[in-house]
């Protein structure tokens, strides 16, 4: 196994920009973060969702939890596993068990 530049487990990414997104990335982060599943976000107002994916990749994170204004209607997140670059869309209830499960099963 490959040593990663990250013990983040979890980049929680938007598609789009603005407060709403940005509140949701902190509150989605909090989320995983109380369920002992490590996570960060960017700071970034409007981020591009390639910039995102990118610094992923680099610092060797495994999973992106990604949110829009869709999701947030729908309550729930698109999980993506960069290295198979399959992606899932799961209520948002079930985001730690769903972690867990593909950080268990090596995604």
């Amino acid at each position: 196994r490959a040593m990663r530049a990250s013990k983040t487990e979890v980049l929680v990414a938007s598609v789009g920009g603005g407060d709403v997104l940005m509140k949701e990335r902190m509150r989605l982060a909090g989320e995983l973060w109380k369920n002992g599943i490590k996570a960060e976000f960017t700071y970034a107002e409007k981020p591009k969702m390639p910039r995102q994916l990118a610094y992923a990749l680099e610092n060797g994170i495994p999973l992106v939890a990604i949110v829009g204004e869709d999701e947030i209607q729908q309550n729930a997140v698109q999980l993506k596993v960069l290295a198979t670059q399959t992606q899932e869309k799961v209520p948002r209830e079930e985001l730690p068990h769903a972690v867990r499960s593909k950080l268990e099963a090596g995604n």
